[in-house]
C-alpha cells in the first residue's frame, strides 16, 4: 500500500492510497459479480473484449480504452469468451484531512474527494500515458522493500497525473454532448431513482464538476431538470388518458 500527498491549499491537505493492483489476462470465463465499488476503480484494458456495468448502464470493453469509476459505482465486469481481456485493474482511495492530534494527522475517505475531470470511460487520448505507468507499477506493487515501494509510489502518481491531463480538443463542445448523454438518460429512465453521482458517470465528468457542467450548459440543476422532465412526462401521460373522453 503507497500513498502519497497532494497539497492544493494551505490548509488542505488531500492524500492518494493505492490499496489493490491487478492484470487479468486469458481467462475466458472471468468475470466480476456485481459489487459497490470501495474505492475509485481504474481499468486499463491491454487487450480482449468484454463488458462492465456500471449503475446500471453498459460498457463494451475493447483495447486502448480507460475507465475510472468512483466509488460507491455498483460494478459488474465479464470477459468474452472468443477474444478473453487483458485488464489492469487498480484500487485507490481519496482521502482529505478532517482533523489532527499531537502527532497526527487524521483522514475520512471521501467518495469524490480528488475532483477528477473525468469519470465513466475516458477520453482516448489518456490511455497511452496511463498504460506506461500502469504495467510496471503492476509488476512492482508486490517488492515490499523501500527502493521498490519508492518506485510503485512514482509510477502510481505518475498514472494520477496521467488520469488528469488536460484533453485540449474536448473543449466546450464534448462538455455540451457529455451533459446531452446525461439529459437522455433522464428522458429514457425517469421513473428510476437517479442520483447525481450515476449521471455524472454516464456523462463521463467527475461528480465534483458535473453540478457545475449541467447547470451551466442547461440553466438548471439536474434536480431540477430531472423533475420538469418527470412533470412534463406525467402531464403528457394524463393528457392521452383523458383525451378519448373529450371526443
Amino acid at each position: 500500500m503507497t500513498s502519497g500527498k497532494n497539497v492544493q491549499e494551505p490548509d488542505l491537505l488531500l492524500l492518494f492510497r493505492l490499496t489493490h493492483t491487478e492484470y487479468i489476462s486469458g481467462q475466458p470465463q472471468w468475470n466480476m459479480p456485481r459489487q459497490f465499488a470501495e474505492a475509485y476503480m481504474l481499468l486499463v484494458v491491454e487487450a480482449g473484449e468484454g463488458e462492465l456495468v456500471a449503475d446500471g448502464r453498459r460498457f463494451s470493453l475493447t483495447r486502448g480504452q480507460l475507465y475510472l469509476l468512483p466509488p460507491s459505482t455498483l460494478v459488474e465486469m465479464a470477459s468474452s469468451g472468443q477474444s478473453p481481456l487483458g485488464l489492469y485493474l487498480l484500487q485507490f482511495q481519496a482521502l482529505r484531512e478532517n482533523g489532527q492530534t499531537d502527532k497526527t494527522v487524521l483522514f475520512a475517505k471521501e467518495s469524490d474527494a480528488a475532483g477528477f475531470p473525468y469519470t465513466g470511460r475516458l477520453p482516448e487520448p489518456l490511455y497511452a500515458g496511463a498504460l506506461v505507468a500502469v504495467e510496471p507499477l503492476c509488476r512492482r506493487s508486490s517488492d515490499r522493500t523501500r527502493p521498490g515501494i519508492h518506485q510503485t509510489y512514482r509510477l502510481f502518481h505518475q498514472v494520477l497525473a496521467a488520469i488528469c491531463e488536460p484533453v485540449h480538443d474536448r473543449g466546450r463542445l464534448d462538455a455540451s454532448e457529455a451533459i446531452d448523454k446525461a439529459v437522455a438518460y433522464m428522458n429514457e429512465f425517469y421513473r428510476d431513482p437517479i442520483s447525481r453521482e450515476q449521471l455524472a458517470v454516464i456523462a463521463g465528468i467527475s461528480s465534483w464538476h458535473f453540478s457545475h457542467k449541467f447547470k451551466e450548459t442547461t440553466g438548471q440543476s439536474p434536480t431540477a431538470m430531472l423533475e420538469s422532465i418527470r412533470m412534463r412526462k406525467a402531464s403528457v401521460s394524463f393528457y392521452q388518458s383523458v383525451r378519448p373522453l373529450c371526443r
